[in-house]
């Protein structure tokens, strides 16, 4: 059920956040997803959202493109 998943994780980023730990959601697959993660407080998010995953050195070009 997905109103239970986010339940799940709305507990796990809190307990998160009360640690002072820092958070990374690995996985994120549309924007829906990467809005529910921001408004939970999430630092780092990565997934096929941003990029499907490369090797080093289309990684290099990546950096040297955005830099």
């Amino acid at each position: 059920n997905t109103g239970e998943g986010f339940r799940i994780l709305q507990a796990i980023t809190g307990m998160a956040s009360a640690l002072g730990l820092t958070m990374v959601a690995e996985g994120v697959e549309d924007l829906q997803s990467l809005g529910k993660l921001e408004s939970l407080g999430v630092h780092s998010i990565q997934g096929f959202y941003f990029s499907p995953p490369v090797d080093a050195d289309q990684f290099s070009l990546l950096l040297k493109d955005h830099s």
